[in-house]
């Protein structure tokens, strides 16, 4: 009843005929072409990137000094050294003093809060040997009276 009643009005019949027919109208004036575009018809003016590699020369990696990055003026020259016991997290700065962040067991396989302990200038490391000085991406400790080097992440 409501179908046959639909269909007897003009309205209607001519909203569902001009829906159509856009429709149809859309669905042709979309279709890509499947045709292959050849070299001299494509446009070069939209590209996209390119990725090569490249390695770089002495004098640029001479260039890229780290500590100059982090403001790092003293670069220790001294040989590096490597405790397995304890490896060096992380430096915080406090002011005027700095903090070293150790972890405490280095071979360790899981991570817990009591493996990173803060050590001061002058502490005691879990080697036994004693904290002397911290710097910006180091710390210098001495163990039976030679003093040791030891980097972040090391």
């Amino acid at each position: 009843m409501l179908i046959k009643t639909l269909i007897r009005s003009k309205w209607v019949l001519l909203i569902i005929g001009a829906s159509v027919l856009v429709a149809l109208v859309a669905t042709m004036a979309q279709r890509p072409s499947l045709e292959p575009i050849s070299w001299e018809k494509r446009d070069l003016g939209w590209r996209t990137a390119d990725y090569q590699y490249q390695t770089a020369t002495e004098a640029q990696i001479a260039a890229l000094d780290v500590a100059q990055l982090w403001g790092v003026s003293d670069t220790p020259k001294g040989e590096a050294t490597s405790d397995d016991e304890w490896a060096l997290r992380g430096i915080i700065e406090e002011g005027e003093s700095r903090i070293a962040i150790i972890d405490v067991d280095a071979e360790a396989t899981n991570i817990s809060r009591e493996r990173f302990v803060r050590f001061r200038e002058g502490a005691r490391l879990p080697s036994g040997s004693t904290l002397i000085r911290i710097a910006k991406n180091h710390v210098e400790y001495e163990t039976n009276g030679v003093k040791h080097i030891k980097r972040l992440y090391e």
